[in-house]
């Protein structure tokens, strides 16, 4: 038996590891705001199948996300075009999954967090490609075994939304990248890798519009790595380098070209979703020299959750200071380390082509990212998710940075026993991801739920004061939770709804005309986003179900604003 065929076991291990982490407590997490878009979209819903302005069964919310078969791809994407602010693809082929899974007695909202692990094992399986074919195979191994165990990836793995699957094809984009490049350089034409190239970009926008700041990466880091160095690696061809730089420039201006023009299609779409309100919460917030420095320490924070993450969502202080501490000294000695191990690569031909290129990528994206931020105003810091962008060249570089061993006489575990290290914390550090100590859910939706949960014997009437569609959805986030909770309350007796916030106390004579089906005594509890404290008035009149008109007051000691302002009124 070969020594390649004796190691046949190691990416299969790798990918089952990654793999029973994702599938770890997969539903355990409540759903919140985002999930609760993409669960509706994938199931071939929309906005309009939730009751507005009318009283309604909490027990309802199981009938809206259920999966409706009929739907199509195509219903799906004029949904999506109107109701949304996300391209259709990840949507349709969510549907189809859905469908595929349909058979099966598990949540809903198991089923459609697979879909995020299938493409987060995908995706451990590309950056192994991507390594073993730009470095080695050590060097696949490494860089898969940290996509399989990195918290950051885990988390993304087990959100119903479109991250791992552009993860996916990003890694794939980098591959075809890679090859181009060398073509290029070469003067050769292999077409797969050139096809390739165009169709992966061309099918990127469509599953996510940030894929837009991968694909200029990658034509800009060619551009540059080709303008250093346009005729290969071999001294004696710099003097061809002019004539050689403009056909190679020629030549990816095109490729270039082929890919916008597969954006046509959606390009008026496109415009119109990035000029929408719904993409308004990602501005700044504060004073204006808090917001110019906020993602310079909000970006390496982001950083630090891809090797280790440790609890500090709502701990004290002390805990706070004393784990974000350990953080940052880790992070620093594995960036350290890292940086010590690329540099020996420096001079090894057969691998720095590769780690030119995936630097050259992960310093633009960074670098369109600030742009972003300080030009267009919208700061992509204010949450790790949308590192996804460059963390599989992260991977891919960390991958060749462990697998840089040190002396080979040592034993293997000496060997590499700083990757075993970083892999062992990363590996810890997903337990607490998938045990909800770490990458809490926005909001807290559960604890809304729980804080709203119907008392035995007393009617429970839950509303929600919504302005858009976005807050439909994050009142749906707590009625879907506070469904799980009552399931096994049979004697519960809530009712929801959902009415508009109307200016100059319109909101409240909405309210007053509400038809509902209880009398007194009765807890009516409003829910109101992003609502202040004086939003919410201290008496209140109700219809009665028996035609009485019921009053309802509230102090200040019933208000709640965690998670989602919430207040408790007790109407008699």
């Amino acid at each position: 038996m070969s020594k390649r065929s004796r190691f046949w076991w190691v990416l299969p291990g790798i990918i089952l590891i990654g793999l029973l982490l994702r599938l770890w407590q997969l539903d355990l997490k409540p759903i919140w705001l985002d999930e609760v878009i993409s669960s509706l979209f994938g199931l071939g819903r929309n906005y309009l199948d939730i009751p507005q302005g009318q009283v309604f069964p909490l027990t309802t919310v199981r009938q809206i996300f259920s999966l409706n078969p009929s739907a199509t791809c195509a219903q799906i994407v004029e949904t999506v075009s109107t109701q949304s602010v996300h391209p259709p693809l990840f949507f349709c082929w969510l549907h189809g999954w859905a469908h595929a899974l349909n058979f099966l007695p598990l949540s809903y909202l198991w089923k459609l967090r697979a879909f995020a692990v299938f493409w987060g094992c995908m995706a451990i399986a590309a950056v192994f490609l991507l390594n073993r074919s730009l470095f080695s195979r050590r060097a696949g191994w490494f860089g898969a075994a940290f996509m399989a165990v990195s918290p950051f990836a885990v988390y993304l793995s087990q959100e119903a939304r479109h991250y791992t699957l552009p993860m996916v094809l990003i890694t794939l984009a980098l591959l075809a990248t890679y090859h181009l490049y060398r073509d290029l350089q070469n003067g050769q034409v292999r077409w797969a890798y050139w096809l390739s190239w165009i169709a992966i970009n061309s099918l990127g926008f469509y599953v996510h519009y940030f894929f837009l700041l991968a694909f200029a990466a990658q034509v800009v880091a060619v551009t540059l790595a080709l303008w250093w160095f346009p005729a290969g690696f071999d001294p004696a061809a710099l003097h061809k380098t002019p004539k050689y730089l403009l056909v190679q420039l020629r030549q990816l201006a095109l490729l270039t070209a082929a890919v916008c023009l597969a954006y046509l299609p959606w390009l008026a779409t496109f415009i119109s979703h990035i000029t929408r309100p719904e993409t308004d919460w990602m501005l700044p917030t504060g004073p204006k020299w808090a917001q110019g420095i906020a993602p310079l320490y909000q970006l390496p924070v982001g950083w630090v959750a891809m090797f280790i993450t440790l609890p500090v969502e709502e701990q004290p202080l002390w805990l706070k200071l004393v784990f974000g501490g350990i953080m940052l000294a880790f992070f620093g000695w594995v960036l350290t380390l890292l940086v010590k191990r690329l540099r020996r690569l420096r001079h090894a031909p057969l691998v720095q082509p590769g780690i030119r290129l995936l630097g050259l990528y992960l310093l633009v994206v960074l670098a369109e990212f600030f742009v972003v931020i300080y030009v267009l105003g919208k700061d992509l810091t204010l949450v790790p998710r949308y590192n996804f962008i460059y963390f599989p060249a992260v991977c891919a570089l960390v991958g060749v940075g462990l697998a840089v061993s040190s002396e080979s006489l040592h034993p293997l575990w000496k060997n590499y026993r700083f990757g075993l290290v970083v892999l062992s914390v990363a590996t810890f550090s997903s337990a607490l991801v998938v045990n909800d100590f770490v990458f809490q859910k926005p909001y807290y939706p559960d604890v809304v739920a729980q804080d709203v949960r119907a008392i035995a014997e007393t009617p429970n009437l839950i509303g929600v004061i919504n302005r858009n569609w976005q807050d439909v959805a994050l009142g749906m986030s707590v009625f879907l939770t506070l469904e799980e909770m009552e399931r096994s309350q049979p004697d519960a007796q809530s009712q929801i709804f959902f009415i508009p916030r109307l200016p100059e106390g319109r909101t409240w004579s909405t309210l007053a005309q509400l038809q509902q089906p209880y009398a007194a005594p009765l807890r009516l509890w409003l829910i109101a986003p992003d609502a202040p404290r004086a939003f919410f008035p201290e008496t209140l009149t109700l219809p009665g179900g028996d035609g009485a008109s019921l009053t309802c007051t509230s102090t200040v000691k019933q208000h709640f604003r965690r998670g989602i302002p919430h207040r408790l009124y007790q109407c008699s």
